[in-house]
């Protein structure tokens, strides 16, 4: 697995919600939907929020 650029999300249609890779440490990402207007980025939704991914890599 490879990690896009950290500008590479998606929005909603009407720009209330994002979501991709959201950094948790220096290399933990999960993948997220946070408000896209929050100041500091507010979670909603987390996938697999206690086993975030490697940013060296992952696999199966």
């Amino acid at each position: 697995m490879s990690f896009p650029e950290s500008n590479d999300i998606l929005t909603s249609p009407d720009g209330s919600f994002s979501c991709g890779f959201y950094q948790l440490g220096d290399n933990a990402f999960s993948f997220s939907i946070w408000f896209s207007n929050s100041a500091n980025k507010t979670v909603v939704w987390t996938a697999n929020r206690d086993r975030p991914v490697n940013g060296q890599g992952s696999r199966y």
